[in-house]
């Protein structure tokens, strides 16, 4: 099997006030998102990772590619 990746568990409210800290919530609500990696317009139930980097959030949705190019970004 692969390399063990840990991901942090997080409630459908912490994922909205992080948002709406980044000021992103009404965004996501509109429609107004996209992934990351792929560009797809993101959803509260397509969403599938937030990255802190630089001071800004990147997100993407839950295709295993784009959680996996979630997975590198730091490399």
């Amino acid at each position: 099997m692969g390399e063990k990746i840990e991901l942090p568990a997080v409630r459908d409210r912490d994922v909205r006030s992080i948002l709406e800290h980044f000021e992103l919530a009404k965004y996501m609500a509109n429609g107004q998102l996209n992934c990351h990696s792929c560009s797809q317009v993101l959803t509260w139930d397509n969403l599938g990772a937030l990255l802190p980097k630089g001071g800004s959030l990147l997100l993407f949705c839950h295709l295993s590619e784009c959680l996996d190019a979630a997975t590198r970004q730091d490399d």
